[in-house]
């Protein structure tokens, strides 16, 4: 899906495990990290509020 223009990924993240696992490749960029970043948030906040 990089290869394609314009389109965004985000992950790899691994589900199924006891907490979820995110994943950075090697030389990934600023938006990447930024991304990836704001996923895990998300996950951490639905965490705490099935609490």
């Amino acid at each position: 899906m990089k290869e394609f223009d314009q389109i965004v990924s985000i992950g790899p993240i691994i589900m199924g495990l006891q907490k979820p696992v995110h994943i950075l490749q090697l030389g990934a960029g600023v938006d990447e990290i930024v991304n990836m970043a704001c996923v895990a948030i998300v996950h951490a906040q639905e965490k705490m509020n099935s609490i």
